[in-house]
C-alpha cells in the first residue's frame, strides 16, 4: 500500500473509486498514523437501536459472506450483498442464488469504460475499483449472475491466469486486426491464436466438471465468441462486459430495487453523518448501509483518522489511496453517548487483518467499530429505502 506523507484534500464534489483488496492490507499495522485528533463523543446521551440484520431472519440473514481475495472488486461484492438483502426481504426465497460480485465487477468495468478505462491486467492486479451506487445502477440494467455458476466459481489463480492469457491474446489479435484482411489469421474455432481455444476450452471443461453443469459452455464464453471481441479496438471494455453478462437462463436474474440514496460523507459535517446513520437503522424496515471507508481504520483502530475536519472538508491522500467498501449490518449501544456498528467486509469469515481493538466475530468475520471512528473515516455511504425517498436524495 502506497503511503504518502503529504496531506491533500479531495475536492468536495468528487468521490474516488473504492478499491482495496484483501492482499493489500497488512496483517497488523507497521506503524500508527498520527492523524487529526478524533472529536470527543457527543456529550448528549443517545439511545441506539439494538439491531442485527444478519440474524433472526433479517434481510442479511441469508446473504453469504463474500471473499474478494486479492482482486480489487470489493465495491461489486458489497453491491451484490445489498441486492440480495433487498431480494430476500421482499419475497424472494431463492437463497441458493447469491449474486456474483465478480460478474457484476466485470459488467461495471465494461459499462463504465467511458468514465474509467478498463484494463484486463490492471483491474486484477492494481485494483482500479469502482463505487457501490454505480454498480447497483449497472445491475438494474443488466441483471446479476449466480455466484455458484459464474466466473466467480473459478479460483483466484485461475481467474488471474485467464486474464494474463487474454491480455497477451488481445495484443496478438489487435496486431492481426491491423493487417490487410487477406493477411489476417482466420477467426475460426480452431485457428484463433495457437493454444488459445484449447486454453479456453480447458477452463470450460474444468468449470463444468467442478460445478456439475449439464448444459451450457460453463462460466466462460466460447472461444468463437471471444475471438472477434479480442480484435476490437476497445477489446478490454468489450471483454469485461462479455464476461459480466456471460450467464444465461436460470443463472441470470433481472433485479428491481429503488435508486440508492447516496451521501458524500466528507461533504457533510460529521455530526450530520453520525445522526443520519443512526436514523437509517432506526427506520421500521432497515436495510444494510454500504460505506466507502479508509481501510486503515480496520487494522489501525482508533489510531487512524482519514477525515481532515469535523466540518465539510476532505480526506487525507493516504486514505484516498486506500478506500475500501464495506457494509454495516448491525448497530448497538456502546456507551451512554455513542453507538457502534457491525461492519462486514469482503475478506471472508476470518478475523485476520483486523486491529486488536475491534471486537471481531469469528463465525462471520464482521467487526464492531465505534461510530466516531467509522464516521471519521467514511468517504461515502449508500442505502436502499422502502419509502421511495431514495430516488437520488442525499447527494
Amino acid at each position: 500500500m502506497k503511503i504518502l506523507s503529504l496531506i491533500l484534500l479531495l475536492p468536495l464534489s468528487q468521490a474516488a473509486p473504492i478499491e482495496v483488496a484483501k492482499a493489500q492490507v497488512p496483517a497488523q499495522a507497521q506503524h500508527k498514523v498520527k492523524a487529526n485528533r478524533k472529536p470527543s463523543a457527543d456529550p448528549v446521551p443517545v439511545t441506539c437501536p439494538n439491531i442485527r440484520l444478519d440474524q433472526n431472519n433479517g434481510p442479511m440473514a441469508h446473504v453469504a459472506v463474500r471473499d474478494q481475495g486479492s482482486i480489487g472488486n470489493c465495491f461489486a461484492h458489497v453491491a451484490a450483498e445489498v441486492i440480495d438483502s433487498w431480494r430476500f426481504s421482499h419475497g424472494d426465497t431463492n437463497y441458493p442464488f447469491q449474486s456474483s460480485g465478480m460478474s457484476l465487477a466485470f459488467d461495471y468495468w465494461g459499462t463504465e469504460a467511458d468514465k474509467k478505462p478498463f484494463s484486463a491486467s490492471t483491474n486484477l492486479q492494481d485494483n482500479q475499483g469502482g463505487d457501490v451506487a454505480s454498480a447497483l445502477e449497472v445491475a438494474l440494467k443488466s441483471g446479476v449472475c449466480n455466484k455458484a455458476t459464474s466466473i466467480e466459481a473459478l479460483s483466484q489463480s485461475d481467474i488471474k491466469d485467464l486474464f494474463s492469457k487474454l491480455q497477451s491474446t488481445i495484443q496478438s489479435e489487435q496486431k492481426q486486426a491491423k493487417l490487410p484482411a487477406d493477411k489476417q489469421a482466420p477467426l475460426s474455432q480452431d485457428k484463433t491464436v495457437t493454444g488459445f481455444d484449447k486454453y479456453v476450452d480447458k477452463y470450460d471443461t474444468d468449470a463444468e466438471k467442478e460445478l456439475h453443469e449439464t448444459t451450457g459452455d460453463g462460466p466462460l464464453p466460447a472461444a468463437s465468441t471471444l475471438a472477434p471481441v479480442l480484435r476490437d479496438a476497445d477489446a478490454d471494455a468489450q471483454l469485461a462486459k462479455l464476461l459480466g453478462q456471460s450467464c444465461q437462463g436460470s443463472d441470470h436474474l433481472a433485479v428491481s430495487f429503488p435508486k440508492a440514496r447516496e451521501v458524500i460523507a466528507f461533504n457533510r459535517v460529521e455530526d450530520y453523518v453520525l445522526k443520519d446513520l443512526r436514523s437509517l437503522f432506526a427506520r421500521p424496515k432497515p436495510q444494510p448501509v454500504s460505506l466507502g471507508i479508509c481501510s486503515q481504520v480496520l487494522y489501525q483502530n482508533e489510531h487512524y483518522r482519514g477525515r481532515t475536519s469535523t466540518q465539510a472538508g476532505g480526506l487525507t491522500s493516504e486514505c484516498n489511496d486506500s478506500l475500501h467498501a464495506v457494509i454495516a449490518v448491525g448497530i448497538r449501544q456502546k456507551s451512554k453517548t455513542s453507538c457502534e456498528y457491525l461492519i462486514r467486509s469482503s475478506w471472508g469469515k476470518s478475523c485476520a487483518g483486523f486491529g486488536a481493538g475491534w471486537k471481531c466475530e469469528a463465525d462471520t468475520g464482521s467487526v464492531w467499530i465505534d461510530e466516531a471512528d467509522l464516521v471519521g473515516n467514511t468517504q461515502t455511504y449508500a442505502v436502499l429505502l422502502d419509502d421511495g425517498t431514495s430516488q437520488g436524495a442525499g447527494k
